[in-house]
């Protein structure tokens, strides 16, 4: 294969995601007169059919090709609620998280000003809100893990320097478990929840 500059130069980033390497997600803002906030927070609880069933989530999904993170966000939100075209408004962005599969995750603020409560079926089991006044104040559980490499049993350590004592990077990362009335929110939805009331606090400080 002759390489071509060309094509190095057009090349970017963002055409990974034609591969499936990212996801966006949505942190939905609701109106509730009732909270002091004025606002809830929208969660799903993700169908028992499909990969990671039962778990409570933000709505989200792939990066489809030619999309940006923000558009992919939501449509997926339109797509798994039931919304019209313009039934959602992207207000900010989040930090971008690494997925455990290592995907990239795209994490946005937007608001559903007029929701019904519907939803898809076929991806979604249930829906339910959390008074947003209830989110900023309540810590959650964190939890710090370290991820290590774990070489199979055929590893050619034979061939880097060191050997078997070659001093492999370690991971680390934290999780941050709410326990909720709904059930428990962990994992890549709370580290994205931790990172929304961060936001929220420092940005109406």
């Amino acid at each position: 294969m002759r390489i071509q500059i060309d094509k190095i130069k057009k090349y970017k980033m963002e055409d990974l995601t034609q591969h499936g390497r990212e996801s966006a997600v949505m942190v939905p803002l609701i109106p509730d007169p009732q909270d002091e906030t004025g606002y809830s927070i929208l969660f799903e609880v993700r169908a028992n059919g499909i990969r990671q069933g039962g778990e409570i989530c933000f709505p989200g999904g792939m990066v489809e090709a030619g999309e940006t993170g923000e558009e992919a966000a939501a449509r997926e939100v339109r797509e798994e609620l039931l919304l019209e075209e313009n039934a959602v408004e992207i207000l900010a962005s989040l930090v971008e998280q690494e997925g455990p599969s290592g995907r990239l995750v795209k994490s946005y603020i937007g608001i559903i000003p007029d929701y019904k409560m519907t939803y898809s079926e076929d991806e979604v089991s249930r829906v339910f809100t959390l008074p947003l006044s209830w989110l900023l104040k309540e810590e959650g559980k964190k939890v710090n893990v370290t991820y290590s490499m774990d070489q199979n049993d055929d590893f050619p350590y034979d061939l880097i320097p060191a050997g078997r004592d070659y001093p492999f990077s370690k991971y680390k990362r934290s999780f941050y478990f709410y326990e909720t009335k709904e059930g428990v929110i962990w994992g890549i939805t709370g580290e994205i929840l931790h990172e929304f009331i961060e936001y929220i606090k420092n940005s109406n400080s």
